[in-house]
């Protein structure tokens, strides 16, 4: 999945830049770079420099003259944008319930079936099996095990 605003702009087919304009607004490649990691593009600086020069070479009735502004801003918001994804994937990722499923349903039907049938497995044991059972769940050691149902570490 590509982050919103860094597809590639597609031009009509009427609007074919001249090579002209290319190696005009082919210099400022280096410039735009730098621009970018300075607001935060990262590894993706390339990435919003050319995407910048693809858009203004793509402007219709682009003024020349204003080109460098024109495209200083489109890198500056593309690095911005790209802060903006990177924010909410960060959040997703935070607060898993909010995340978007990466498995298919099917894969949540199996796993609470599986955990169903481990709750009536548990519930069947003997409640010095099912003590025992409960604390490792819980995260319980097996020294902490063993202390806790009164035997020795070495047995538990």
């Amino acid at each position: 999945m590509t982050p919103p605003g860094t597809e590639t702009f597609v031009a009509p087919e009427t609007a074919v830049p001249s090579p002209q304009l290319w190696a005009t607004l082919v210099p400022y490649r280096e410039s735009l770079v730098r621009l970018a990691r300075h607001c935060g593009a990262g590894m993706d600086a390339e990435d919003v420099a050319h995407e910048a020069l693809v858009r203004t070479v793509s402007q219709p009735g682009l003024d020349i003259g204003r080109a460098w502004s024109y495209m200083a801003r489109v890198a500056s918001n593309l690095a911005t944008d790209l802060h903006r994804y990177a924010a909410r994937e960060r959040v997703l990722r935070e607060h898993a319930g909010l995340s978007p499923r990466s498995q298919p349903i099917e894969e949540d039907i199996e796993r609470r079936d599986l955990a169903h049938h481990a709750v009536r497995l548990v519930s069947g044991m003997a409640p010095e099996l099912r003590d025992i059972v409960l604390l490792r769940r819980d995260g319980a050691t097996w020294p902490q095990v063993a202390e806790k149902v009164g035997g020795h570490p070495a047995t538990a």
